[in-house]
């Protein structure tokens, strides 16, 4: 029952976002939604029943973002007790932010790392628990070093979709961890899932023909309700901060990168 309990789901016009806001407003959250567009928010809005609003939030942009985390703070004066960095986009081609970044790492990193640095004293008044989606992909990503600098992420010429998806997706695991760890007193705990295959529109960059992208998503991948078991059970949970979480909803031990913990501290420091 989460009557009387605020949730944040970003990315949640699709997928696995669709499917984890249906399960917070089905246990009775008021749910603030995000998507990219107006167009999308009112389709979220529609196909999601319960007391949900919706905010248009766009990553690659952090003046969108920091618009986006003063409407969502003002929703709800008794802070937000539940909040889910969902949103993202895999293997795209090279793009930048419109703050100059590469589109994967701002979208599925900065965009949150921003957000929830905004969010925090709404968070810290709840007490919050919240939830990175990250995903076993991290274990493609290069040594730290080699994408540290805007330059390197940015180098369009050594540009590796799956590399620079892998390093962002590292950087949620271990934004999850640093995280825990600056808010231990606060009482805000962070966790960090691979939430597996999951229909929706994570393969719209794929090269693949459409057909068969569809085929593979109905034969092999997530229904959204069954994956988004694995994003909600730390938020209604308790676990120990910075637990990490397979399918079917299960804690498992993470990788030795992701755990790492100068790292998460250094990352922390350089996405400030």
């Amino acid at each position: 029952d989460l009557k009387n309990k605020t949730a944040v789901v970003t990315g949640a016009s699709s997928g696995l976002g669709l499917g984890v806001a249906r399960g917070l407003a089905g246990a009775g959250a008021t749910v603030v939604v995000t998507t990219r567009s107006a167009a999308k928010c009112a389709a979220t809005l529609r196909a999601v029943e319960g007391d949900v609003k919706c905010v248009v939030m766009e990553l690659l942009s952090l003046r969108s973002v920091y618009k986006a985390a003063q409407q969502m703070s003002s929703i709800s004066q008794k802070g937000i007790d539940l909040c889910v960095l969902n949103a993202g986009i895999m293997a795209s081609p090279f793009a930048l932010s419109e703050d100059g970044l590469e589109a994967q790492f701002q979208t599925n990193h900065l965009g949150h790392f921003a957000l929830i640095r905004a969010l925090l004293p709404a968070l810290r008044t709840a007490r919050a628990r919240v939830v990175f989606v990250s995903s076993v992909a991290h274990y493609l990503a290069p040594a730290a070093e080699e994408l540290w600098t805007a330059e390197r992420l940015n180098d369009k010429k050594r540009y590796d979709r799956w590399g620079w998806y892998g390093w962002s997706k590292l950087c949620n695991a271990l934004t999850a961890r640093e995280l825990s760890r600056r808010e231990a007193a606060s009482g805000v705990v962070a966790h960090a899932v691979h939430p597996g295959a999951v229909r929706g529109n994570l393969l719209r960059f794929s090269r693949l023909p459409r057909v068969l992208v569809r085929l593979m998503e109905r034969l092999f991948y997530w229904d959204p309700e069954t994956a988004a078991l694995t994003v909600l059970r730390p938020l209604v949970e308790p676990f120990d901060a910075g637990t990490y979480f397979v399918p079917i909803a299960r804690p498992w031990p993470s990788s030795a990168r992701a755990a790492d913990r100068e790292l998460a501290a250094r990352l922390w420091a350089a996405s400030e």
